[in-house]
């Protein structure tokens, strides 16, 4: 598998300590090796997208699949644990949730 950065994650990542940096990069490389990368990862719940995320210590790279046979692993954002989820669950917290009963209810 191939690994693109974003360029949000770019910026992420250059924000980052050297070490810290050097840390992620290698960790991704690795991940990008394995026979099934995504057996290494979890889904982050989104509404629209179907995003997963590394873990890397105290870091989390989120990503989406790309191309026909999802050979591509692209790399949206590295951020702190404490800040990685925080613009995806700004966009989950202004998705309506729809009323346990609007399924039966009939239209006027």
């Amino acid at each position: 598998m191939q690994i693109i950065l974003s360029k949000k994650a770019r910026r992420d990542m250059e924000q980052l300590t050297t070490a810290t940096a050097v840390r992620i990069e290698k960790k991704l490389r690795w991940f990008a090796a394995q026979e099934n990368p995504l057996a290494f990862s979890k889904r982050v719940q989104h509404p629209t997208q179907m995003l997963f995320r590394f873990r890397i210590g105290d870091y989390r790279a989120v990503f989406r699949l790309e191309g026909r046979t999802l050979e591509i692993i692209f790399i949206l954002t590295v951020k702190h644990r404490r800040e990685s989820y925080r613009d995806i669950n700004i966009t989950i917290s202004y998705v309506p949730a729809m009323p346990p009963d609007a399924k039966n209810r009939e239209s006027p």
